[in-house]
């Protein structure tokens, strides 16, 4: 019997992944879409791939460092015009970028805005870029990216991609998580937890939108008769007083400073909330390109009970891994349902689907797909 051939090695890449200026990228870092940046590269450098970011000075990982910024906006003195600082350190990339682009196989766009980089691919047109979209599109947004229509998009989840179903290159890479980092608890406190980004705004119809459903999720609370915790930041101290602090007593506790712009909770901390809590409520108000905060809680047997939006359907498995609700009186009636999901489920249902080793397997896969493409065209596609 003859042996199977062995597949052909594939050669390594060179990957410049590109980075968002306001904060560094490293395994602390606090935002979403920087931590995705960090466990993707330590992904792509295990499989010793020549990877390249261009970020922040501060930034730690195992990639070689081009800065653009001394240290993460957010963690400079003040400026007397923050959007122009930003703007300016973001042109500075753009200028590092296009002198040395040629010496890569494939640019990996994370950078927000997400279109600065696309605006100056021109100017190194034999090489292929694939931009992965963290905000989240909406028909304003919409009009900025369909001028880039030809380029190599990633959306995190399918509801993002359908919004882009028309550009010519669309691929759906959802987010992970190091699972590993995440500790399973079988066996929670008793309270709920609400853990994101504390805000509102006003549309332009006047109404106040609180993006992450803060006063749905207490009002449930209060229904059910249950525990919570509200951790996360605070982005305005009106809003802390106004929204948070006349609710605060014995059964709603708030965990944190009452204001911090840049996230008042360490990765730690981060993890003690999600696995300690009996479930995550992610009753949100406004679309979401795909909702960290349900994969992290899930990982450490979390179930997650959230409002059926954007996201949620695609991401929990209702009835397994939690639920999907439509209102407040919903919600309270899962809370009091929620020893009926199984927590270990919950942990299997990220391990099969949501691991940063699954992601980076996929953005893999992309790499050698897009590069291929471009070497047959010598153009963008």
């Amino acid at each position: 019997m003859k042996k199977r051939a062995r597949p052909p090695k594939r050669r390594k890449l060179k990957i410049a992944i590109l980075a968002p200026v306001t904060r560094e990228v490293s395994h602390d870092t606090r935002g979403g879409r920087n931590r995705v940046i960090y466990d993707l590269i330590e992904n792509l450098v295990k499989r010793k791939h020549n990877v390249t970011l261009l970020g922040t000075g501060d930034s730690k990982t195992k990639a070689k460092l081009i800065s653009v910024i001394p240290k993460g906006l957010y963690n400079l003195p003040p400026f007397e015009n923050i959007y122009f600082a930003e703007t300016g350190y973001l042109v500075n990339m753009m200028k590092k970028l296009t002198e040395i682009a040629n010496k890569f196989d494939v640019i990996h766009n994370h950078c927000f805005p997400e279109f600065l980089p696309m605006l100056v691919h021109p100017q190194f047109p034999k090489i292929p870029m694939l931009t992965t979209i963290h905000l989240r599109i909406t028909k304003d947004s919409l009009k900025i990216f369909s001028l880039f229509a030809s380029e190599h998009i990633a959306q995190a989840s399918q509801f993002q991609a359908q919004k882009t179903k028309n550009f010519k290159h669309v691929y759906v890479v959802p987010h992970g998580v190091n699972i590993l980092e995440y500790q399973f608890n079988p066996n929670p406190k008793n309270h709920f937890l609400v853990f994101s980004r504390m805000n509102c705004y006003t549309d332009n119809k006047g109404k106040i939108i609180h993006a992450k459903g803060i006063p749905n999720a207490i009002r449930a609370t209060q229904i059910a008769g249950e525990n919570l915790v509200l951790a996360g930041n605070c982005e305005k101290q009106e809003y802390f007083d106004t929204y948070i602090k006349p609710h605060l007593n014995k059964k709603i506790k708030f965990q944190g400073p009452e204001t911090s712009t840049g996230g008042p909770v360490g990765f730690k901390q981060k993890i003690n909330l999600y696995k300690n809590a009996r479930a995550l409520l992610f009753p949100i108000q406004e679309d979401e390109t795909f909702g960290m905060t349900m994969i992290e809680a899930m990982a450490c047997g979390t179930p997650v009970i959230a409002y059926r939006r954007a996201t949620t359907p695609e991401i929990i498995k209702d009835g397994i891994t939690g639920f999907i609700v439509k209102n407040e009186k919903q919600m309270a009636q899962a809370m009091k349902n929620i020893n009926k999901i199984s927590r270990q489920k919950c942990r299997e249902h990220v391990e099969k689907y949501y691991t940063s080793v699954r992601m980076a397997d996929d953005y893999e896969k992309l790499y050698y797909q897009i590069t291929a493409k471009y070497k047959k065209t010598k153009l963008i596609p």
